[in-house]
């Protein structure tokens, strides 16, 4: 017998593929469990084993990529007589009706559970849903008891949801009511959510109105009053059950959960009290599997005649017989445990006893993306939860708990498109971050534009048919075959159809397109050159001394972390890049070294590492590079395609403003014609066919588009090598660009400190410090770089007035040895 009766309500956020997740599942430990925000369709496979569901869908909009809204109500199969889906009552999506059988569940009167979700007051689905709500319950609340659980996006704070004075209503008031009216009962309770927001008001008077309770801060289980709902813009209850006068006596406890990875929410659970007596009871799982089967042979009868005579046998069988079982579970236990003997005994004496092989239990088939780092993300995620439950306003325990979530989905959708292969080559092509991001538009987004044009091109070429001849009437099947393979491994050649054939081959092979069977490759081999000088400053860039891409992924991270974290990442950082510094300043003084030192000021492509240039000599190479590269690419492209491509994209704005049709391009034509001989015999006969190009109405558009976009990185290109040359040479700019992050921090607080400052960015940190302070502060942030320069700073700071003190000390002590030896020679 079943004395408890328990109800769950959770905003899941989308089902998905949680239908998969072990904890997911292992959270359906309700006798009913209702499930708000599903996003699942009505033809949605939903299933779960040993559950039967009741499920409400909205309809999905044309432009909509998913379904939203959508309640699913799972409940035990076994209660499945007793449990019914309430119709004709709301024509709403939001909110599914349920009845609980009274002579089911062992109740005074039925309970009408409704799952309820309100859309927040700025959802275009939000329709007055507490006025509607209203009219449902006055509907039922005649015919039994009222049960309302879910996401009402309302906030009612403390507020009473009951007439607190109603006593003091004046007498001729009351006699206005009828004789048998109850006064509200008060009973208070709490809330740590200290809003009201408007559902919340309308949740109140729906309260008032239809004498309903709520029993969130009512109940054993929750008497705070905890949230229910953990955002980054706060935390909020707005999760609530809210039941009729007459069933909160038969409530035995309210329970708000713990925050999850699987949604914003938790769930929130009910538990009544009733007297189920029809569960279906399976008893079979008491008995231990015997472990053995028998074969029936040739010599089973006799045996079995024999051993039914034994004493044993038929005293087994008389005890069976006398034995008064119980007219209850246990006694059906008893007496299948006492016949089950019975037939063990006969069975081993007569038939063959085979035993079971033991069977390996099969691995659960996971998800290649859930690891064991995942699982153990999972876990601390639970674990932080549960703290998070009993402290929810900590704000480091919730910023700690949002920023595992935030982890556990970026590594899920790192995994997920690791097995689909997209993820590795993106991440592969794009390279370090220590660049800007107009090298990127080269090296990343342009590769990857041709990249897609090169498969694109591909497609049409190797999956469809990229030409169609139109050949003489006398050609079978494998003629045209043939004639379409030859006109494709060999050129066409274009001739306008107004304009006569030329009868000269000479002329016809001028005019043969030389480039549709390549372009493919072409775009490849152009996506290689693009890709080219990111590769070589990879490469390279590292012989500096310091590894750029490891200082930028630290203070990337060095951003997110805690005051004191951060505090001590950035003392870290500034050791490190202080050390650099030092470690590779001159320590030669001659002639050579001075002369290097002031052309590789001024030339900026010299490259010196002790001179303080390496970095950004090589970074501006590789600017040049990505240039030299661009205008290299044009000329690639005029050799390529045979004719003046230079001009191309002038050609396209001047048919463009002069209205004239691209239907006919003599640069990109769709019908062209093919020479080809064919050999009978010692015959050698010529064909001239006309044949289609499909392709290059891809081609046009693709071509048109590389032109347009190779002016548009050129200019970006030039743009940013006069930019870093202009900041190599004009030493006064990086002197500017220092004092800039030293004033956000007050350190330039006399005349003397902003002469210092001049030598510490010229002598101290060079071109190649401040380069790496530009790329910390474009990859990261400029906290960070104003928190790193004032670090080294102190540090440039401290040395200096150290050996300031040790020059004063050297010259005291000078001093004093010539002043004793002067004195001596008086004394003498």
């Amino acid at each position: 017998m079943k004395t408890n009766l328990s109800i769950g309500s959770w905003n899941i956020q989308g089902l998905g593929g949680k239908l998969e997740d072990d904890y997911f599942l292992s959270s359906l430990k309700y006798d009913i469990n209702i499930l708000m925000e599903t996003w699942k369709g009505a033809d949605s496979s939903t299933n779960i084993v040993n559950f039967n569901y009741v499920q409400k869908s909205r309809k999905k909009k044309l432009r909509s990529k998913r379904y939203s809204g959508g309640i699913i109500v799972y409940y035990k199969s076994t209660l499945h007589k007793g449990i019914s889906e309430v119709l004709n009552v709301t024509k709403s999506d939001n909110r599914l009706w349920l009845k609980l059988d009274k002579f089911f569940f062992g109740l005074k009167k039925d309970i009408y559970v409704c799952a309820c979700y309100i859309p927040p007051l700025s959802s275009t689905y939000f329709n007055d849903d507490f006025i509607l709500l209203e009219n449902e319950i006055s509907k039922l609340s005649s015919k039994g008891n009222i049960l309302i659980i879910g996401d009402l996006n309302a906030r009612v704070s403390n507020h009473l949801d009951f007439i607190s004075d109603e006593n003091n209503i004046h007498d001729d008031l009351l006699n206005l009511l009828p004789d048998d009216y109850l006064g509200d009962s008060h009973i208070y309770r709490n809330s740590l959510d200290k809003v009201l927001n408007p559902h919340g008001k309308q949740l109140i008077d729906l309260c008032i109105a239809s004498r309903l309770r709520i029993l969130n801060g009512r109940f054993v289980g929750d008497l705070f009053g905890n949230v229910t709902c953990y955002k980054h813009n706060g935390s909020s209850t707005v999760d609530y059950a809210l039941s009729d006068m007459d069933l909160m006596s038969s409530i035995e406890y309210f329970y708000i959960g713990e925050p999850t990875y699987l949604s914003d929410h938790v769930p929130i659970s009910v538990i009544l009290k009733c007297n189920i007596c029809h569960t279906e009871h399976k008893s079979h799982k008491n008995f231990t599997q015997i472990g053995v089967k028998y074969r029936w042979e040739n010599t089973s009868r006799d045996k079995m005649i024999e051993v039914l005579g034994e004493n044993f046998i038929k005293q087994q069988i008389r005890d069976f017989e006398d034995s008064q079982f119980e007219q209850t579970f246990s006694g059906i236990d008893k007496a299948t445990s006492d016949i089950k003997n019975i037939f063990e005994s006969l069975a081993n004496k007569s038939c063959k006893i085979v035993r079971y092989k033991k069977v390996k239990q099969k691995i659960l088939n996971r998800k290649p993306w859930v690891d064991h780092e995942v699982r153990d993300l999972k876990k601390t995620i639970k674990a932080i939860g549960a703290k998070l439950r009993r402290e929810p306003f900590n704000l480091e325990l919730k910023c700690n708990f949002l920023h595992m979530l935030k982890n556990l989905k970026n590594y899920v959708i790192r995994m997920v498109a690791d097995i689909l292969g997209a993820v590795p080559s993106i991440s592969k092509l794009k390279g370090n971050t220590s660049d800007d991001w107009i090298d990127r538009i080269s090296h990343l987004y342009t590769v990857l534009i041709l990249v897609v044009f090169a498969v694109v091109v591909s497609t049409g070429t190797f999956v469809g048919d990229p030409i169609q001849c139109w050949c003489p009437a006398e050609f079978t099947d494998a003629y045209e075959e043939y004639t379409k393979s030859m006109c494709w491994i060999s050129n066409t050649y274009y001739v306008p159809m107004g304009d006569t054939i030329p009868v000269d081959l000479k002329t016809r092979q001028d005019k043969e397109l030389t480039y549709y069977q390549w372009v493919p490759l072409i775009l490849m081999f152009q996506a290689l050159l693009f890709k080219l000088p990111n590769l070589i400053w990879k490469m390279f860039h590292s012989a500096a001394g310091i590894s750029l891409d490891r200082v930028i992924d630290f203070a990337q991270e060095t951003q997110c972390s805690s005051p004191e974290d951060r505090a001590d990442a950035i003392g870290n950082l500034s050791n490190y890049v202080d050390k650099w510094l030092w470690t590779y300043q001159e320590y030669k003084h001659n002639k050579f070294v001075k002369f290097r030192a002031t052309a590789s000021k001024y030339f900026c492509l010299m490259c010196n590492k002790r001179g303080g240039t390496f970095l950004t000599g090589l970074f501006i190479c590789v600017k040049f590079m990505y240039l030299i590269n661009i205008i290299g690419q044009f000329f690639i492209l005029n050799a390529f395609m045979g004719s003046d491509y230079n001009f191309y994209g002038f050609e396209v704005i001047s048919a463009i403003a002069n209205g004239d049709d691209f239907r006919e391009s003599a640069r990109f034509p769709r019908v062209t014609l093919c020479d080809f001989r064919i050999r009978q015999l010692n015959n050698l006969q010529t064909w001239t066919v006309q044949c289609v190009l499909p392709i290059n109405l891809f081609n046009e558009k693709i071509f048109i588009f590389i032109w347009f976009w190779l002016v548009f990185v050129a200019f970006l290109s030039s743009y940013s090598v006069i930019k870093w040359i202009a900041f190599h040479i004009m030493h006064n700019n990086k002197v500017h660009y220092i004092k800039k992050y030293l004033k956000a921090q007050n350190q330039l607080n006399t005349s003397f400190d902003k002469k210092l400052c001049v030598q510490f960015a010229r002598h101290y940190l060079r071109n190649d410090g401040i380069f790496l302070m530009y790329m910390i502060s474009k990859n990261s942030t400029s906290i960070v770089v104003t928190d790193l320069i004032a670090e080294l700073w102190k540090k440039f700071k401290a040395r200096h007035q150290q050996a300031n003190n040790i020059d004063e000390n050297d010259h005291m002590g000078n001093h004093h040895d010539d002043s004793t030896l002067k004195m001596g020679e008086k004394v003498d």
